[in-house]
């Protein structure tokens, strides 16, 4: 039985959550550009986010403000799991 066929199970569970990241506006961006800390090395990752269709489904799998993420998620720039305003 292969990880698709299963019913329940993490590799199921874990491929299934992964399909909505094909859909991702910024896939394909550099991780330096998704993953960055400054408004203007991420600017083209929070262009593209204005219009992704997944942006829900990115909020709810990064939980950018229970963590310490730092990037962009759901349209806005995170430091240290907090929105940036400016800079």
């Amino acid at each position: 039985m292969t990880a698709l066929e299963q019913p329940t199970g993490f590799a199921f569970e874990r491929d299934h959550a992964a399909d909505w990241r094909e859909f991702a506006a910024c896939a394909g961006l550099p991780s330096r550009t998704v993953f960055a800390t400054r408004r203007t090395e991420a600017a083209p990752a929070l262009a593209r986010c204005g219009h992704c269709p997944v942006r829900s489904q990115c909020l709810a799998a990064v939980q950018p403000d229970q963590s310490w993420f730092d990037g962009v998620c759901g349209g806005r720039l995170w430091r240290n799991g907090r929105t940036v305003t400016t800079g």
